[in-house]
């Protein structure tokens, strides 16, 4: 498990980490959620010792993060303007990668291998789409089997198909590591990751699975469409709270919330057949992660200097 507490970085008089405070359990996704200028990038090269912390403590497995190579070794970073030398073919490249952490062949071997990459050894890197330069990228990033990936905006600028091959070999990983990634894909988050941190101003405003963060921001609220105008009283309903009535063209909309969290369809059915009322559509409400995002986030007024 890693572990960061109270951690708080400055550039200048910006205070671009605030505190933070979170947890990344082993064999998990967890994804860093935020705005532009939030904190996610700095936290992620603080995580891979590339940057120092003001204050705070980073706890990996159980012992203190250190800046020395025994730690860094532990650390695999794709940074999200991913860097890599484009006149190097791809195998040159991993191989003086792995000849840098006293690897060899076979290390070269099941990285091309874990990241599909096999066919494209003897290409020059700068020849190759983002997708595959993204590929290769993890590749440098897994070759000397790190316990810990961390992922800036992994799928950035990659076409649905590329996203989705990546999505599928980042969730292939994490069966023996932790792996945290930043981005700002909530379609993303909801198909890839186990948990979740929103930073929002170099604060994390919350955390947590995504499972119960969905279900602690939802709200017991349905949605019932009638055809024509209709006029129905819901408050008969045990639990009721509150109702919202909308007449649009031609139907009628009913928004309504239960102070209970009892699943209140059936008790609704029944009373909408009672009337024999005409009704188009029925559902129960479901919270976003997008709309969780936007509540905890629109204020944020942050500036963009992570990547200069």
């Amino acid at each position: 498990m890693i572990k960061v507490v109270n951690l708080k970085k400055k550039y200048g008089d910006f205070e671009a980490l605030k505190g933070i405070s979170f947890e990344a359990k082993n064999n998990s996704i967890t994804a860093l959620l935020g705005p532009n200028g939030a904190g996610k990038t700095t936290t992620l090269r603080i995580l891979s010792g590339y940057f120092y912390q003001d204050s705070g403590d980073i706890e990996f497995y159980g012992e203190k993060f250190l800046q020395t190579p025994e730690f860094k070794r532990m650390v695999g970073y794709v940074p999200e303007n991913n860097p890599v030398y484009d006149d190097l073919e791809v195998y040159d490249y991993l191989f003086w990668i792995a000849s840098a952490y006293r690897l060899g062949k076979k290390e070269v071997k099941k990285a091309i291998d874990s990241c599909s990459i096999g066919s494209i050894i003897g290409e020059r890197i700068g020849t190759l789409s983002k997708g595959y330069k993204q590929r290769v990228s993890l590749a440098k990033a897994i070759i000397h089997n790190p316990r810990l990936l961390l992922l800036d905006e992994p799928t950035t600028g990659l076409d649905p198909n590329q996203s989705d091959e990546t999505r599928r070999l980042i969730n292939d990983m994490k069966k023996d590591k932790t792996i945290i990634i930043s981005t700002h894909i909530l379609s993303e988050v909801e198909m890839l990751c186990d948990d979740m941190v929103i930073i929002n101003r170099g604060e994390v405003v919350l955390s947590g699975s995504k499972k119960d963060i969905i279900e602690k921001n939802s709200v017991n609220e349905y949605v019932a469409v009638f055809e024509g105008n209709v006029e129905i009283d819901f408050s008969v309903i045990e639990g009721f709270e509150s109702v919202n009535k909308i007449i649009s063209n031609d139907e009628t909309i009913y928004r309504i919330k239960f102070y209970i969290k009892s699943d209140m369809r059936k008790d609704i059915m029944e009373l909408i057949k009672t009337h024999n009322l005409p009704l188009r559509e029925f559902y129960k409400k479901r919270v976003t992660l997008d709309e969780i995002f936007k509540e905890l986030t629109e204020k944020n007024n942050g500036v963009e200097i992570e990547n200069n």
